[in-house]
Formats: structure tokens, sequence, C-alpha cells
């Protein structure tokens, strides 16, 4: 009799899924009017979790509308100026805040994928064109969310408009600690990954800091990791939807612990 429940056992023991998650940054250009095609870029890319930079506030119950059903789990942040940060995800937040509580701009949160943590940064650290290309800012805002995540325990995501180029001090000091998922699977004679600026609709070029014929020439956006993530698939999105910088896109699988 104990092999015959050894032999039902084996064939009901199924081995179990490992965890993956998409995700798509995306900083939408403070775009108020047209946001139709930001929409439809954001479901065309049918992420799991989605992080939102430099969102008009005029715009949350839009996306409440229209993501209802496809993202139940939605939080923002309000930074002053109309500037908000939206996290959008398919899975439970817990723990949604503005972290840490000062000027940087960082909506911290925990998503419960199938009862596994995984901790969310949506970031969006001051950009030197804000400041006479002074870096100092950025860098003292980035000092606070290394420090932030380096208490963190769980499987860890960071992800958003960095505002940094790959030969910069704070890109280095970032990828000394976390893994740049687009450059594990990607060099820069493959793909350089810019995302920035896309000048090719008119709500794109306005207030625009570059000539309007300037092409994708820089790295912004990103989406880092913890080791215990293997990048699938990355790519920078072909559609900018009007906004003047390029998503992210990003399937991680959590490896084996």
């Amino acid at each position: 009799m104990s092999w015959l429940w050894i032999a039902l056992l084996v064939l009901m023991w199924q081995p179990l899924e490992p965890v993956t998650l998409s995700l798509l940054t995306y900083n939408l250009h403070m775009e108020k009017i047209e946001v139709d095609p930001i929409i439809a870029v954001i479901r065309e890319a049918d992420a799991d979790v989605v992080a939102l930079q430099e969102m008009h506030y005029e715009n949350i119950s839009a996306f409440d509308t229209a993501f209802d059903l496809e993202y139940p789990y939605r939080t923002t942040v309000e930074y002053g100026d109309r500037n908000t940060q939206m996290l959008m995800s398919r899975y439970p937040v817990r723990g949604a805040r503005r972290w840490p509580a000062n000027e940087t701009q960082m909506l911290r949160a925990e998503i419960d994928v199938n009862g596994t943590t995984i901790v969310i940064y949506n970031v969006h650290p001051t950009s030197p064109g804000n400041t006479g290309m002074d870096t100092s800012a950025r860098s003292r805002e980035l000092d606070v969310i290394l420090e932030a995540a380096a208490e963190e325990t769980a499987p860890l995501v960071l992800l958003g408009d960095f505002n940094m180029q790959e030969w910069s001090e704070d890109y280095a000091r970032v990828t000394s600690q976390y893994v740049d998922a687009f450059r594990t699977l990607y060099s820069m004679d493959e793909d350089a990954g810019f995302t920035y600026p896309d000048y090719s609709t008119s709500q794109a070029r306005k207030k625009a800091r570059l000539p309007a014929f300037t092409p994708l020439v820089l790295r912004l956006d990103y989406i880092f990791h913890s080791a215990d993530w293997q990048p699938i698939r990355v790519q920078v999105w072909p559609d900018s939807g009007g906004s003047d910088h390029r998503p992210v896109y990003a399937q991680l699988q959590l490896m084996p612990g």
C-alpha cells in the first residue's frame, strides 16, 4: 500500500512555476490632452506592472477609468506642479507610499505575486537639465534611493526615468549594486537602448530641450533589478505614444532561491 501512495504522490506532484513578472516604465511628458495614444501604448505592452512618471494629475481619473479592469491595483503620489507618479499592477499592491518622505521622487510599493512579495521602486530623480547641468541634486537623490534599497530583503526592481546616461558616475554606482536588465541581454554595439528624445509628434516637441530634428540619442530610462532576477526579454518600446520618452519593457524571471 505504501508504494501505491508513493506512486499517487508522484503523479500528483507538479513542479512550481517560476515567478515571472513583466514591467513597463514610461515617462508621460506631463501630457494632459492627447492621452489616448499613451493609453494605447500601455495596452499594447500588456505588462503586469506599469510605472509612470511625469503624469499630469488631471489624468488620474482618466487612467483609473481606462485601466479599471486591466490594472485593478493602482496607486499615485503627487509631487506638486501637477506632477504625479502612478503605479498600476495586475497583482495586489501593499504598503505603497512616497518613500523616503522628502523631495526625492520615488514611489515604493510591495507587489504580491501569487504569494511572493516583490518590492518595486518607481523613481524619477532630478534632471540635470533643471539644474544647469549640475548633477549633484540627482546624485543626492540616488543616495537616498540606494540607501533605502539596501534595506530591502525581498526581490527588488527599480525602474523609471533616472535622468542619467551609462557613462555617468551615478550609473556606475547603481550598477555596482543592481543589474541593468537591458545591458544583460544587449551590448552597446548590439543596441544602444536610446529612449530620448522622441520628437516624432507635435506634443512631444512642446517645451523641447533639444532641437526638433534631434534623433533618439540618450538613454535615460532603465529597469534595474536585484540579483534574484534573470531578464528574459527587454526592449525599448518602438512607439512613444506622443511622449518625448520611449517606454522600456522587461520580462523578468525570479531565479530559484
